[in-house]
């Protein structure tokens, strides 16, 4: 068998030296903490009037899951029935409890067709 190929560590000059021949392009950091960009900020969301485009994008959504017994689920599913959907039955029941809820949460925005 062959010996293994072992490569010298280079010294911190050597080091810094092939660093530069690489990164001399990359500009310089100043050091100082970047701002947070404002799209990222949270905004308030109003609920589309006559007046505004009825095609405004939805916020981003999280999905939420948690174990419940089998007899809880089927409560779920029950309640969920009238409503169409289990996020706007939640939504329903925290708005009834006087929280204060999206119109996207009450009104889910769908990609099907409209018939």
């Amino acid at each position: 068998m062959a010996a293994a190929f072992k490569s010298k560590p280079l010294a911190p000059e050597e080091l810094t030296a092939a660093l530069k021949v690489g990164t001399s392009h990359i500009p310089r950091t100043t050091g100082e903490p970047a701002t947070p960009p404002t799209a990222l900020l949270p905004v308030a969301v109003e609920a589309p009037t006559a007046g505004k485009s009825s095609r405004e994008r939805p916020p981003k959504v999280v999905q939420i899951n948690f174990a419940c017994t089998p007899a809880m689920a089927r409560v779920i599913a029950q309640l969920s029935e009238a409503t169409g959907s289990v996020r706007v039955m939640f939504a329903n029941l925290l708005r009834d409890q006087g929280h204060e809820i999206p119109h996207w949460d009450l009104k889910p925005f769908s990609n099907r067709r409209q018939l």
